[in-house]
């Protein structure tokens, strides 16, 4: 049996609710979902013995059609928490999700697919890098706090830049960090394993991570191939 993989349009007509499914649609909707699978997962789909889709890696050969191109890691919580974390002491870095509970704790933070393949031209931009763009949240307890954050590249045993945030003296006040951003993130061509870490400079304050957004820094001396994919962005 053959396995088609490709991208068509579900357009309303077709898919609305309370409406007969026909072997139009469903032949639509399974070779979305192949295609989804291959482009995801950079591996043939179920059944099929050969990949159609090229893999979301951005390279020339136009990987990245359904996420905005350069996107490795992207989460958000809104008001909510994705990663809570308690600080293990004055000036020690700790996983940004060793508060959580048990079950839903992650020793490493996330996974991300990288396309960085040469080295960058100029300070500090050495190695291929990633960009992050985080956000916190906390509650206030009196006692003013610096929190520093950085991002660990365990598959290469390097951490990121550092950048920082201030915890008011105030109290029994929920607030959040402005908006963070580490421009130095260390990646390596394929699977790379993430853990953001925190440290607080006084006592063990609780921190909720509730936005991530890790992108390749495609701008900065040719730190990665070049793509022609298509974007839903326009191209960013």
């Amino acid at each position: 049996m053959s396995v088609f993989r490709w991208f068509s349009e579900l357009v309303n007509e077709m898919t609305e609710g309370q409406q007969w499914l026909d072997s139009e649609v469903l032949f639509r909707v399974t070779s979305q979902v192949n295609a989804l699978y291959e482009l995801i997962l950079d591996k043939p789909a179920p059944g099929a013995t050969s990949q159609g889709i090229q893999g979301h890696d951005h390279t020339s050969t136009q990987g990245g059609r359904t996420v905005a191109r350069g996107t490795l890691y992207s989460a958000g919580a809104g008001k909510q928490q994705l990663f809570k974390f308690e600080g293990p002491g004055s000036g020690v870095w700790g996983n940004a999700d060793n508060a959580n509970t048990t079950a839903r704790q992650r020793s490493v933070t996330f996974k991300a697919y990288c396309s960085g393949t040469s080295t960058g031209s100029s300070s500090p931009y050495t190695t291929p890098v990633a960009w992050c763009s985080l956000r916190f949240q906390f509650e206030t307890h009196g006692t003013s706090r610096l929190i520093s954050v950085r991002l660990q590249n365990n598959t290469l045993t390097k951490t990121s830049d550092v950048v920082t945030f201030n915890i008011p003296g105030s109290t029994g006040i929920i607030s959040s960090s402005p908006p963070l951003l580490l421009t130095e993130v260390p990646i390596t061509a394929g699977w790379n394993d993430f853990v953001l870490e925190l440290m607080s400079d006084h006592d063990s304050p609780i921190v909720y991570t509730t936005h991530v957004a890790l992108v390749e820094a495609a701008d900065e001396d040719g730190c990665y191939e070049g793509s022609t994919g298509v974007s839903p962005l326009g191209g960013l």
